[in-house]
């Protein structure tokens, strides 16, 4: 009994806030987005307040699609950057990239 009512819960709960209609409902919250760009720095124009100095990330896939964005995301807030990737070359790229338009020396590649 106690499983079906909270298999119930769950279900309820994923249809209220993960759908469509739950997203079209909290996004209203939101006037704009934080911030536009993950190149922006930690006291940049248009910068969302968030400092990550002295923080240790780790981002896999980070040397292309969202876990790049996420990665420049880090880097641009000053954080200590992990990136695990496949293939050594491609992150090499990568890293290269995201330091020179972050500014950020302290990414490495695992």
């Amino acid at each position: 009994m106690g499983q079906a009512l909270s298999g119930t819960q769950f279900y309820v709960f994923g249809r209220k806030y993960f759908t469509r209609t739950g997203y079209e409902k909290n996004v209203k919250a939101y006037k704009q987005p934080v911030q536009s760009s993950a190149v922006i720095g930690i006291n940049g124009e248009g910068a969302d307040g968030v400092d990550l100095s002295g923080k240790v990330i780790v981002v896999t896939g980070a040397n292309s699609g969202v876990g790049k964005e996420i990665a420049t995301y880090a880097a641009a807030k000053g954080a200590n950057l992990y990136m695990l990737c496949r293939s050594q070359g491609r992150a090499e790229t990568a890293r290269k990239e995201i330091e020179d338009i972050t500014k950020n020396e302290n990414i490495k590649v695992l």
